[in-house]
């Protein structure tokens, strides 16, 4: 049984990206990087599916979140050692 889950790559954007939200402001909650543009660059060692889509759907999940807007995403594949 396979549950999906929040990418652990997308865990350390969130972390990284608590610090611009505005918990005692007023309104509580404001969003400090709203209507800012956002790009997702990836390196995997395949294709999108079945490697990287539950990364880059996790990303845009936080982009909607934060009401920011997604400009680009670029996914560099064969990325592997020889």
């Amino acid at each position: 049984f396979q549950r999906e889950s929040f990418p652990a790559q997308c865990k350390g954007i969130i972390d990284r990206m608590y610090c611009f939200m505005d918990f005692g402001g007023t309104p509580a909650g404001v969003i400090r990087i709203r209507d800012k543009r956002f790009g997702l660059v990836l390196t995997a060692g395949g294709g999108f599916e079945n490697n990287v889509e539950l990364v880059s759907r996790g990303f845009k999940n936080f982009v909607d979140y934060v009401k920011g807007n997604l400009v680009a995403e670029l996914l560099v594949g064969g990325v592997a050692p020889r």
